[in-house]
């Protein structure tokens, strides 16, 4: 499960780059991903895309 949810992350636009992802913190569950990110103060939460199987 947690290779799946690890692509899936890498795959939004806020998390695809290496330049994207510097200074961000994620936890990451089966339903939302929420972040923080360095010299911002809010925690930032994302819902997962909707996927078709």
């Amino acid at each position: 499960m947690l290779p799946e949810l690890l692509r899936r992350l890498l795959r939004l636009p806020e998390f695809r780059t290496k330049a994207a992802r510097m200074g961000k913190v994620a936890r990451v569950s089966p339903t939302h991903v929420e972040y923080w990110q360095f010299g911002d103060e809010e925690l930032h939460r994302l819902a997962w895309p909707e996927t078709s199987n």
